[in-house]
């Protein structure tokens, strides 16, 4: 059974609004209460999953009488052709990136190389399991969802924008409202544009778990 257009475009209405509030008063109230920054993570993780993923896999068993794991691209057999067109893309886009933040920037990835194996371990605990969660909502229940109901390129350009979107109550809550939020906003588009992509090519969300964790973990030592 598929759910109406209607309780779907509800459903994502109210995620929002949640993660606004989440993102924003809550974060002001409870986050920063804590000054661990350990324990910080670990609950800012474990709050992304109960509203990310638990209302998505409450959605599909209820109202789709569907099995999570597979509607949302978790144990779906995954595409090899794809998956081997994923990975040589994935790494031509990592390439693009650093090439271009050498050229405009300066920045490179010297940290990462620099840095001991405990900082290595410490950054890869940090942006673990925030990419599955996101993954797991994003590329597994709203893409599908959308391109469903359109042409997957329509689909995938409305979850990056969606995806995008997610990112803004937090950021401007800490940063303010700034220019760079636009700068940000282009960069989340494209990777999210790409993991919709690798999503839908290898007919899974775990290479799209993988390159957006790559992602973050390279994004946290260009120095």
């Amino acid at each position: 059974m598929k759910a109406t257009t209607k309780t779907l475009l509800f459903f994502w209405v109210a995620f929002y609004l949640v993660w606004v509030i989440r993102g924003s008063v809550f974060y002001t109230a409870v986050d920063l209460s804590i000054s661990d920054e350990t324990y910080r993570l670990i609950f800012s993780d474990i709050v992304k999953f109960l509203v990310w993923v638990v209302p998505a896999a409450i959605y599909v068993l209820w109202l789709e009488r569907a099995n999570p794991l597979t509607s949302m691209k978790i144990s779906t057999p995954i595409d090899k052709r794809g998956l081997v067109i994923g990975i040589v893309v994935s790494l031509l886009y990592f390439s693009a990136i650093l090439i271009s933040e050498k050229f405009k920037t300066g920045r490179t990835l010297a940290p990462l190389f620099a840095a001991s194996t405990v900082a290595w371990l410490t950054t890869l605990a940090q942006v673990f399991f925030s990419p599955i969660f996101e993954e797991i909502m994003f590329r597994g229940f709203v893409l599908p969802h959308l391109s469903s109901r359109m042409e997957f390129w329509e689909a995938n350009v409305l979850q990056a924008v969606f995806f995008t979107a997610m990112h803004w109550p937090n950021w401007i809550t800490v940063n303010g409202l700034q220019f760079k939020l636009l700068g940000m906003s282009v960069s989340i588009l494209i990777i999210g544009l790409l993991l919709g992509w690798l999503s839908r090519r290898t007919n899974s969300i775990w290479l799209s778990v993988a390159v957006h964790i790559a992602n973050n973990f390279l994004v946290g030592f260009l120095g």
